[in-house]
């Protein structure tokens, strides 16, 4: 549906899910994960506190043993986060908060943190821009984890050279006109874009999004059309799997 939500199956047997959105009476995950033998979650990460993002958490933190709930380090977002923060509490499962440059450890890969930046810690900037942007590597494969991010912070990741290049983009903001500028595509390369969007009154994805990623030359994947997508990878090879 139009929420976000990304499972990270490692090597090492460690289940990573990158936000659990839930918006507008779509499905929960939990029978989805069930179903793929997922019995525990050892990370959980919050890119921002939109509830197409995060209403999927308290299920899944009620059914499964969850290792680290990771949040976005902004001071005026706590409060956004306040319940999140308190379900996590009452079960005993610890919450960190990250900021560019930071590292998760997942035993046989890493993921890197290009944001929250430390400069904004204390502002109050519109919350897309607070979100958490990671990049998972495995070997010579990486794709770029992006959730909400707008222009403002694509234009600060170039400008801070960060190793944008990656095979897989999860294509900003859901295809929104007010990311994915021409620049920021430019640095990421992505062989594959994908796109997670269902039903909605925003018009995502915009047209100008679906042509500059064209323009890239990505092969472009869409929950709304594609349903769930798979990457598998050996670190150096991958393969793509839809549902339709």
């Amino acid at each position: 549906g139009q929420g976000d939500a990304i499972l990270i199956e490692t090597g090492n047997n460690s289940n990573i899910l990158i936000d659990s959105g839930v918006y507008e009476g779509d499905r929960y995950l939990l029978p989805y994960l069930l179903d793929k033998g997922v019995r525990k979650l050892d990370i959980l990460v919050a890119t921002h506190s939109h509830e197409d993002h995060i209403n999927g958490f308290d299920e899944l933190m009620d059914y499964f043993k969850v290792g680290a709930l990771i949040l976005p380090a902004y001071e005026n977002q706590k409060q956004d986060f306040q319940d999140l923060i308190y379900q996590a509490d009452i079960r005993n499962i610890p919450c960190y908060s990250v900021l560019e440059n930071d590292i998760i450890n997942t035993g046989k890969s890493d993921l890197f943190v290009f944001n929250p930046q430390k400069e904004f810690f204390k502002k109050d900037i519109p919350l897309n821009n607070t979100s958490i942007v990671l990049k998972y590597c495995y070997d010579d494969f990486s794709i770029l984890l992006t959730g909400d991010i707008e222009g403002e912070i694509e234009s600060i990741l170039i400008s801070e050279k960060k190793k944008l290049r990656s095979d897989v983009l999860k294509v900003p903001h859901h295809g929104s006109e007010t990311s994915s500028g021409r620049r920021f595509l430019s640095a990421v390369g992505p062989k594959v874009a994908v796109i997670s969007v269902g039903y909605n009154r925003f018009n995502h994805p915009e047209s100008d999004v679906l042509e500059r990623l064209l323009d890239t030359g990505a092969l472009i994947y869409r929950t709304d059309i594609n349903s769930e997508i798979t990457i598998k990878t050996n670190g150096r090879k991958y393969i793509i799997d839809s549902t339709y």
